[in-house]
């Protein structure tokens, strides 16, 4: 294995991240998409942080800035990714999201774009 830093990762001191995955695009380009739930201390807000990740580019250049970031209530804890034949499978693409927090949990649907 290799180390891989990822860009613009917060210092530890002021930020968590307790949780990521990474599954295919849905293009069939090759490419997958890379979720990072980052948790800022205190009772603030958390956020899924979306990047690329292309493994036919260079190491230091797999793994794009963030693309997007979706708020979450404070306190997310883990992602869990439901597969398309609504099972765990971890071989199949991805067709939600869902991310328990203190208010319940948020339930993304995942659409290739």
């Amino acid at each position: 294995y290799n180390l891989m830093n990822v860009p613009g990762i917060e210092p530890t001191e002021k930020i968590e991240y307790s949780d990521f995955w990474c599954f295919n695009s849905g293009l069939n380009d090759g490419k997958m998409v890379f979720v990072i739930l980052r948790k800022p201390t205190g009772n603030k807000d958390s956020t899924m942080e979306f990047r690329s990740f292309d493994p036919s580019l260079a190491q230091d250049d797999q793994i794009s800035d963030i693309l997007k970031e979706i708020t979450l209530p404070a306190k997310a804890q883990r992602i869990t990714a439901l597969r398309v034949d609504d099972s765990f499978d971890v071989m199949l693409d991805v067709k939600q999201l869902i991310v328990a927090h203190k208010q319940g949990a948020t339930i993304l649907d995942v659409v290739p774009v």
